[in-house]
């Protein structure tokens, strides 16, 4: 039986709609998909924005440490 892989932008877009429909609470489908409450609620406020719902780099812009050079 073959692994099921998913988008991880097509799970993002079905936890917004299911948060969407208001059936589930925001709880259950932090549980549902392994993520906390926090990201729920930052995953359907950039679905809102319409922006994209893959991931965002961890790099910072710039270093005010860095040397001139």
């Amino acid at each position: 039986m073959p692994w099921k892989v998913d988008d991880v932008r097509t799970l993002r877009m079905e936890l917004v709609k299911l948060l969407e429909s208001k059936e589930i609470s925001v709880a259950e489908l932090a549980r549902r998909f392994s993520v906390s409450r926090k990201t729920v609620y930052k995953w359907a406020s950039r679905a809102s924005q319409s922006e994209d719902l893959v991931d965002r780099s961890r790099r910072p812009r710039g270093s005010p440490a860095a040397s001139a050079s």
